[in-house]
């Protein structure tokens, strides 16, 4: 953030390097894929969309930057996770932020999803060997076939915390950007973000670095 801060001031020099910089370094970060740098992108739309600079822009097309930074700014590592409040399969109601855990991974998933067949199992493998370190998993079922959910879950004996929305009053679609599944977000005891959209193959080295550096 520091260093985009200084770049785009020395670009104010020029108007047209200044819309470039601004532009490439919000694209940037909007558009990466590592861990955590959407908090450059959420800064970038704060200083320079959300007061007026980025003047290359009709209403509509600064509206859609500054929502989707908002969307984002909840999300950020370090920010304490919205609460979800949802069923489980047999009516009762589970909040996220009541999971008695060290580390809970909140989980969105699709049993009917191709890449949700192959990250689930290799998760739920995670689970059963940190769960006697005090890791918890809230999975939420995103779709609505219920009995094909519940099914699949005595099928392959998912015994963790499952959930889902029968109503949509929650939006966890919306709260939580969830576009496509699964995605794995690693909470910590306090329910602090403290990775989003993990890898399964980097989350249990991942938890394993957070409870070790507490």
């Amino acid at each position: 953030i520091k260093a985009s801060d200084f770049v785009i001031e020395k670009a104010r020099a020029n108007k047209e390097v200044f819309k470039y910089v601004v532009w490439y370094l919000t694209s940037t970060y909007e558009a990466s894929t590592i861990m955590g740098q959407e908090a450059i992108f959420v800064d970038l739309v704060e200083k320079y969309y959300m007061t007026n600079q980025a003047y290359w822009l009709n209403a509509s097309q600064l509206q859609k930057y500054i929502d989707r930074a908002m969307t984002l700014k909840p999300l950020l590592n370090g920010k304490i996770a919205p609460n979800l409040i949802l069923q489980d399969t047999s009516g009762r109601y589970h909040s996220l932020h009541d999971v008695n855990a060290k580390i809970t991974i909140l989980y969105f998933w699709d049993w009917d999803c191709s890449h949700c067949s192959k990250i689930t199992p290799r998760l739920y493998e995670i689970y059963k060997r940190l769960k006697p370190k005090g890791i918890e998993v809230y999975a939420v079922y995103t779709e609505n076939q219920i009995s094909a959910w519940k099914k699949h879950l005595i099928e392959h004996k998912y015994d963790w915390i499952n959930v889902y929305d029968p109503t949509g009053r929650s939006n966890f679609h919306q709260v939580y950007d969830i576009i496509a599944t699964p995605v794995i977000i690693v909470l910590d005891e306090n329910k602090r973000i403290q990775g989003r959209r993990l890898p399964v193959d980097q989350t249990e080295s991942f938890i394993e670095y957070i409870m070790n550096k507490k």
